[in-house]
């Protein structure tokens, strides 16, 4: 009873304990939710409507938001090659599991995961210090990745646009040399 506060504030303690207690409640009942994968979605937006009610309750707690799980973005393709983890040495490998555990865990949480790693990519996050270098490193690869399919975007559309620029000059037209005295079709 020590810890209990006093007068006007034994109320807000009260709620706020049996906040506490419901706020438990609810994360043992999304982890048994969890425990099925087709119920990722519903455990998501549980989540998500509980921070939204505690943030509208304004909580004197600091209401922190939600994880939210996707379907990983890291595809079988995106893997480290065979070749390139037979000519890794040995002592690197079990740090390369690593990596590629943890690059699934970004993959689900973050949109801003390039669609390909290749073996060059690998190399790169196997050279970063700690994590925070490697999510920066695949946030740069998304970056660049996205600078690409712009530039790609751009030259197709600069091909059309000759493409219509052509064909609006040169459709149904003759040359005549005006040089030429008799006026001949060039």
């Amino acid at each position: 009873w020590s810890k209990r506060p006093k007068d006007k504030t034994l109320k807000l303690y009260d709620i706020n304990q049996k906040l506490k207690k419901t706020i438990y409640e609810h994360a043992v009942i999304v982890d048994l939710l969890l425990l099925n994968p087709r119920m990722e979605k519903l455990a998501n937006f549980y989540r998500w409507t509980d921070w939204k009610i505690r943030k509208l309750l304004k909580n004197t707690n600091r209401t922190i938001s939600p994880i939210l799980w996707t379907a990983p973005r890291l595809k079988e393709k995106s893997l480290p090659s065979a070749s390139f983890k037979s000519e890794l040495p040995v002592e690197l490998r079990p740090k390369l599991d690593f990596i590629v555990k943890e690059t699934l865990l970004f993959s689900r949480l973050s949109p801003m995961f390039p669609s390909k790693l290749d073996d060059k990519a690998w190399k790169s996050l196997l050279e970063c210090q700690n994590r925070k270098q490697r999510l920066d490193q695949i946030i740069f690869l998304k970056n660049v990745e996205k600078i690409r399919e712009r530039e790609a975007l751009k030259k197709v559309e600069a091909r059309e646009a000759k493409k219509e620029t052509k064909t609006a000059n040169g459709d149904g037209l003759c040359l005549i040399d005006i040089s030429n005295k008799l006026g001949e079709i060039i």
